[in-house]
C-alpha cells in the first residue's frame, strides 16, 4: 500500500541494533548529568521486548513473543501504530530514509513507512515458503533475524538457522527502495572449491561454525 510513499532524508538517530552496523553499542552525542524520567509505558505485559531504535520523534520496539512491531511517540511514549507478522521479531528493527526494515521468523523481510506502519514492500528470504513448529510455534524453516545491516542503500539480509540444515543458510542483498534481489550467495555444508562437507574434512577435530546470528558490516 505504501510503495511509492516519499524516502526522506536520513536522520541521525539510533537507527541500528547497537548504533549502527558496525554494532558499535555508542556514538558521539553529549548526554546530560542530570537525568529524569520523561515518561514509561507498559506495551506487553510480561513479554520480551526487543532493545528499542529511535529516529526521527518515534522509538520502535518489538515484543517478541507477540510477533508485533510498536512505533512510539517519542515525546510522550503513546503508540503511534503496530505492525504484527506470522513470526517473532527478535530484535530491533532498522531504520533508513523514512523506513522501518526487519526480519521475522516467519521467513520475510519488511520493510514498512516509519509515519503510518503501513507495509513498502516484503520480501521472501527462501525460496519457498515452506513452515515448521518449534517450541510449540508455527514459523519458517528459514527465519531471518530483526536486525538488518543497510549499508549504500543495500540491505544485507541472511535466511536460515544453519549451514548444516535445510540446503544451508541464504545471504541476499536486497535493494533498500524497492526490496528487489540484487544477489545471493548460499552458504553450505560442502567445500565450495572440492564439494566435500566440512564435518569430513574437519576429521571429528572441531565443529566449524554455520549458525545463524544477527550480522554486522565492517567493509
Amino acid at each position: 500500500p505504501a510503495f511509492d510513499s516519499p524516502l526522506k532524508e536520513q536522520a541521525e538517530g539510533w537507527n541500528h541494533f547497537r548504533y549502527g552496523h558496525k554494532r558499535l553499542s555508542y556514538n558521539k552525542n553529549a548526554v546530560s548529568a542530570n537525568l529524569a524520567p520523561t515518561w514509561q509505558v507498559k506495551i506487553a505485559p510480561g513479554e520480551k521486548l526487543t532493545q528499542p531504535v529511535a529516529n526521527n520523534g518515534k522509538v520502535y520496539v518489538a515484543a517478541v513473543a507477540k510477533n508485533t512491531l510498536y512505533a512510539l511517540d517519542q515525546n510522550t511514549g503513546k503508540t503511534l501504530w503496530t505492525f504484527t507478522t506470522a513470526g517473532q521479531i527478535d530484535s530491533s528493527p532498522s531504520l533508513w530514509k523514512g523506513r522501518v526494515i526487519f526480519g521475522s521468523a516467519d521467513g520475510h523481510l519488511y520493510c514498512l513507512n516509519e509515519d503510518t506502519g503501513q507495509l513498502v514492500w516484503r520480501f521472501r528470504g527462501a525460496v519457498e515458503d515452506r513452515q515448521m513448529t518449534i517450541d510449540g510455534r508455527v514459523e519458517s524453516v528459514w527465519p531471518i533475524h530483526g536486525s538488518n545491516p543497510i549499508v549504500d542503500d543495500t540491505i544485507y539480509c541472511l535466511a536460515g538457522r544453519t549451514i548444516f540444515l535445510d540446503g544451508g543458510l541464504r545471504l541476499s542483498l536486497i535493494d533498500a527502495k524497492t526490496g528487489e534481489l540484487k544477489s545471493q550467495v548460499i552458504h553450505g555444508d560442502k567445500d565450495e572449491n572440492d564439494g566435500i562437507k566440512v564435518q569430513l574434512k574437519n576429521q571429528g577435530q572441531k565443529m566449524v561454525p554455520g549458525n545463524s546470528d544477527i550480522l554486522s558490516f565492517d567493509g
